[in-house]
């Protein structure tokens, strides 16, 4: 069986306990469907991961994935429900073979030969059962479109991308706001001492009533614990990417400072703050473009100076995540009568 065939299951299929109803999102590893648990009726999203896709960084982030996950409970972190692994060939081959028993039994008037394919048929399934469960070598793994599903707690509100493309710019206490709970969710991966590496509009979710809205950083598939050094591996979106890692410089856990005061900005206008065509474009916009040309007129001072120190492109001058989480701009009630107030 192709994997691209693995990589077309269809809305209606069964997966465990969940009834996928619709595809929310994919990548070239992985698939992410809204769905629904069978026994209590309530909606979540799989994320299908394909695990023949992942070469070597990518399993060990789906590791730290799955670790952190598992470990965490809180609200602005998503939530993992539940998780398993599956082999598409074999569930395709084992409805097939069911629907070949079903079809002839239905044109066999002979008992025997009736029990006799039911026979061949339960043989042929011990066979290939047994054959798959000790032969799992990672070469068995590799060619057997192996998938991970994993179980996320589902987020009617959608992203905070498609978010910005209804609502444009927001309020700056609202910005305010939606800062203070990605700084809470990253206090968690701070104390588990992971990066994301990968923060941006569409990895952050949005649930409850848009009065009350909370937001929850999702999509930990770049994500990593973070050694003793610091890490080289180029990931993550060129628009959020800070200028270490597009210029192949080692780098920490400042990167996903950069990402924050991205999101910071684009909340604030619109927009990000660095939007070449070509990596190359954007390093040399997020180096040499002084902040001060991209700020809208009437923003609290305070605002101000956490945005311009996230996005400093040294990142020996940007903020550290203690500078960050401790900044006025996020602790002090009320910003003042400025922009968007």
């Amino acid at each position: 069986m192709d994997l691209e065939a693995t990589k077309n299951l269809s809305a209606s299929h069964t997966i465990g306990n969940y009834i996928l109803k619709s595809k929310l999102g994919e990548s070239s590893f992985s698939t992410v469907w809204k769905a629904e648990n069978k026994i209590t009726g309530g909606e979540v999203a799989a994320k299908q991961v394909y695990l023949s896709k992942l070469n070597k960084n990518l399993r060990n982030c789906l590791d730290c994935e799955l670790n952190f996950l598992s470990s965490v409970n809180h609200p602005n972190i998503i939530r993992l429900l539940d998780v398993f692994e599956i082999n598409l060939g074999m569930m395709f081959t084992e409805a097939l073979l069911l629907d070949m028993v079903l079809r002839k039994s239905i044109w066999s008037s002979s008992a025997s030969i009736m029990l006799e394919i039911l026979k061949q048929t339960v043989i042929y399934m011990l066979s290939v059962s047994i054959i798959f469960h000790f032969c799992k070598s990672e070469y068995l793994q590799s060619q057997d479109e192996c998938c991970v599903f994993l179980v996320l707690e589902f987020c009617s509100g959608g992203n905070l991308a498609s978010y910005l493309q209804q609502h444009g710019r927001v309020q700056e206490k609202i910005a305010k706001r939606f800062t203070q709970q990605m700084g809470d969710g990253l206090k968690i991966l701070q104390s588990h001492h992971i990066i994301h590496r990968d923060l941006k509009p569409e990895n952050i979710l949005l649930s409850g009533k848009e009065s009350d809205v909370v937001l929850k950083i999702a999509d930990f598939g770049l994500s990593r614990v973070l050694p003793d050094n610091h890490v080289e591996t180029v990931c993550g979106s060129p628009f959020y990417m800070a200028p270490e890692v597009l210029q192949f410089q080692r780098y920490d856990c400042k990167v996903d400072m950069w990402s924050v005061g991205v999101i910071l900005f684009e909340l604030l206008n619109g927009y990000p703050p660095f939007r070449g065509r070509t990596n190359f474009q954007n390093i040399k916009s997020s180096s040499c473009l002084p902040f001060s040309q991209h700020i809208l007129p009437g923003l609290h001072p305070d605002c101000v100076d956490i945005c311009s120190r996230l996005l400093s492109a040294n990142p020996v001058q940007r903020l550290s995540f203690d500078e960050f989480y401790h900044h006025k701009f996020l602790r002090i009630k009320g910003v003042g009568k400025y922009h968007g107030q």
